[in-house]
């Protein structure tokens, strides 16, 4: 099993870059040869024209990977990702195979982007191979287990991402604990606390900052619960915290 966070997790080749060529028409119709796995992590991207920001992964598999970004090109042709969740020394990179604009109900401007894998290192196979795509099934196999609706079925991210069950998906949030900002994994938010997922523990009783992904609004919250659980091949941890109220103005 491999420890979030430690040295053996970390794969040792030399960060990816790709060659700057121009893909061939593609078409407006998606084929997928091998099914994805839905996840929901964050990743920094970059185009050749210039695009570049903090997106959320939506699924992925050993050939391809849907991407959730904000304004980007139609004619957009590849992408770069770097993993800011898993490690942030692996990245991945692809033609892309469409670019949509996101279901209504999403941010407003947010587009979906498919892209296919190519000419990835070794380091990056065996990344998604033996880490990425097992801990997303591993969470899928979880989420389907447990339900944190009684928080509230209004979620605050949840109306971002429909899952296949009809449930929407929660996006990552941004956590601030004294100096640091790590980014989460959110299982689920409503009007009176959160639950997300982190490599490290925090202490019950400690006050974070969460900032949406795609938003601008910060929530100060209180940790009220940090379990350790096992997500296959990782051991995370996680983390349920309430809301402080609003300042007085």
């Amino acid at each position: 099993m491999r420890s979030f966070g430690g040295v053996d997790q970390r794969p040792s080749g030399k960060r990816l870059l790709g060659g700057m060529l121009r893909s061939a028409r593609r078409s407006p119709v998606e084929r997928r040869v091998v099914p994805r796995v839905p996840l929901s992590v964050p990743i920094r991207y970059a185009t050749e024209e210039g695009h570049v920001g903090i997106g959320v992964l939506v699924d992925i598999s050993e050939r391809g990977a849907g991407l959730l970004v904000p304004e980007i090109d139609f004619d957009v042709e590849r992408v770069w990702i770097q993993f800011l969740w898993f490690d942030d020394r692996v990245g991945l990179h692809g033609r892309v195979a469409y670019v949509r604009e996101a279901p209504e109900g999403l941010i407003v401007g947010m587009r979906l982007v498919g892209i296919r894998l190519e000419q990835l290192h070794p380091d990056s196979v065996d990344f998604l191979a033996n880490l990425v795509i097992p801990f997303a099934r591993s969470k899928l196999i979880h989420d389907r287990k447990v339900s944190w609706r009684s928080l509230n079925p209004r979620s605050l991210w949840q109306t971002y991402r429909q899952g296949r069950d009809g449930h929407p998906r929660p996006l990552p949030a941004q956590v601030e604990y004294g100096t640091q900002k790590v980014w989460a994994i959110t299982e689920d938010a409503g009007d009176r606390g959160a639950v997300f997922l982190l490599p490290h523990a925090l202490p019950v009783g400690a006050v974070v900052k969460m900032t949406p992904w795609g938003e601008q609004s910060v929530r100060t919250c209180k940790v009220a619960k940090s379990d350790a659980l096992e997500l296959l091949p990782l051991v995370v941890h996680r983390i349920v915290v309430l809301y402080e109220p609003a300042a007085a103005p």
